[in-house]
């Protein structure tokens, strides 16, 4: 009878470990898999914004990691993430906070609190970053590695509205840090990142915001020109070329509506060409001097809230809000324009981080 009960036990016991070997696969998450990361911002103040992967060779995406991995929310509105090393980072906005997760598992590693309206991550080194803030007239300097705020950088000054910049988007060159002042914002801001001060302005028409650069070392800035009625005298939203360089604007290609949208600047893997969203999607080579007037994906009249680019495959993701309080949906499309999947995710999805 000892016997037949050891038996059972030892059955039991090697049943036990063999299902904690295959875990809930919507738990564990994608591992290693290659794909994209889906930053679904919510709904303001709601504190619904969530974290997604679309594993690329598999078309399976994965919904709610954070909370599913952690049992807590992400946090409300999550603006935009970063990569740097094993850790994500992932900016939470009107939660004041920075996330950080373990890319992998997507166990929480750490946050950092406190920061006023946090909107971007750019990593100088691996023990130096850099936060913009869209309310302050300064920039979060914190480690990486500790998660400990090192300083600040003021960006006080004196622009068109009379109150100090608030800060955007990042692109480097060299030594030198390019932040867009993106909020009623005229200027390209140039922080040297060895002694973390801005030495040098540019001026662009208002509302800076995404910037890239190019294969030519040329940053190219997508500005909007401040959204219709709140500025009496707006810009056309445009598309800026600059030599990093020189400091020096070199060509201004101004959209024919004043006040209408134009939105997210992406590159095509070889950095030789531009995507952009202004009601359709368009592709444009980093050598031409004037706008495409045929659009490289038409949409239809549908409004998309976000672009991705992969930069290992060319592949485009377009994310669809609807009507910004259910679901959205992100659209897959090969680097020439031939859709590959469609996929729901959270609300609002506003920000991609390719993984290969």
């Amino acid at each position: 009878m000892k016997r037949v009960i050891f038996a059972w036990i030892a059955l039991a016991v090697l049943l036990a470990a063999c299902k904690r070997e295959d875990p809930d696969p919507e738990l564990s998450g994608p591992g290693k898999s290659k794909g994209v990361f889906i930053v679904c911002e919510g709904n303001y103040t709601y504190g619904n914004s969530s974290l997604a992967f679309y594993e690329t060779e598999k078309k399976r995406v994965y919904n709610q990691l954070y909370y599913a991995r952690n049992k807590v929310p992400l946090g409300d509105v999550a603006q935009s993430m970063a990569l740097c090393g094993d850790q994500l980072f992932v900016v939470v906005n009107n939660s004041g906070k920075i996330v950080v997760v373990d890319q992998y598992s997507l166990l929480h590693k750490g946050v950092i609190n406190d920061l006023p309206s946090p909107r971007a991550i750019h990593f100088v080194n691996e023990r130096k970053a850099y936060v913009s803030d869209m309310i302050t007239d300064r920039m979060t300097i914190f480690d990486p590695f500790t998660l400990a705020i090192k300083g600040t950088i003021g960006v006080a000054g004196t622009k068109a509205t009379g109150v100090g910049h608030t800060t955007e988007s990042f692109v480097q060159v060299g030594d030198f840090v390019f932040v867009s002042c993106w909020v009623s914002g005229d200027l390209l801001l140039v922080i040297d990142s060895k002694t973390d001060q801005v030495v040098d302005s540019i001026k662009v028409p208002y509302q800076p915001n995404k910037m890239v650069v190019d294969g030519n070392g040329k940053i190219w800035v997508q500005t909007d020109g401040h959204y219709p009625g709140t500025h009496p005298d707006p810009d056309k939203p445009s598309l800026v070329r600059i030599d990093p360089h020189t400091r020096k604007v070199e060509k201004v290609f101004p959209f024919e509506i004043p006040g209408g949208w134009f939105s997210d600047i992406r590159l095509n893997p070889d950095r030789d060409s531009l995507y952009y969203l202004a009601g359709d999607l368009y592709k444009m080579a980093v050598s031409e001097e004037s706008l495409p007037s045929v659009s490289f994906l038409p949409l239809q009249g549908k409004y998309y809230y976000s672009l991705g680019v992969d930069p290992h495959t060319g592949e485009i993701y377009l994310g669809d809000p609807a009507d910004y309080t259910q679901n959205g949906t992100i659209f897959r499309y090969s680097s020439g324009g031939t859709p590959v999947d469609s996929f729901r995710v959270g609300i609002c999805p506003g920000d991609y981080l390719f993984r290969n």
